[in-house]
């Protein structure tokens, strides 16, 4: 599932955003986006998502309230999902909030000890 486009930094290890969809970030709205998640787990079936986003973490809030919605229609008991993060776009609360919507996955990378992206 792709819920947003772009990532607006510029990582040398990091060839998508310059090959797929741009560094300017383009998100779908959290209801937008958990309407889909609903749709293809309770009529598709489907037990696991992948967020294909190139970063799905820089919107903190936005993170947020997707997890939220997701426990508001009781999602988490029926799915997993993965995303793909930056170390540096999430925090604590983030990553409980994330755990208790049923991320059981994160994926990330780093390339160096100092930032430079």
């Amino acid at each position: 599932m792709i819920s947003s486009r772009g990532c607006p930094y510029r990582c040398t290890f990091c060839l998508w955003p310059d090959v797929l969809y741009g560094h300017q970030f383009r998100a779908r709205s959290p209801q937008n986006v958990v309407a889909e998640i609903e749709q293809a787990v309770r009529r598709f079936g489907h037990d696991e998502i992948y967020f294909d986003d190139d970063t799905f973490t820089i919107d903190r809030q936005r993170v947020l309230d997707i997890c939220r919605l997701i426990r508001e229609r009781g999602l988490e008991k029926e799915m997993e999902w993965i995303a793909q993060c930056r170390v540096d776009t999430v925090d604590r609360e983030v990553l409980e909030a994330m755990k208790a919507a049923g991320c059981g996955y994160i994926c990330s990378a780093s390339s160096r000890a100092r930032p430079r992206c």
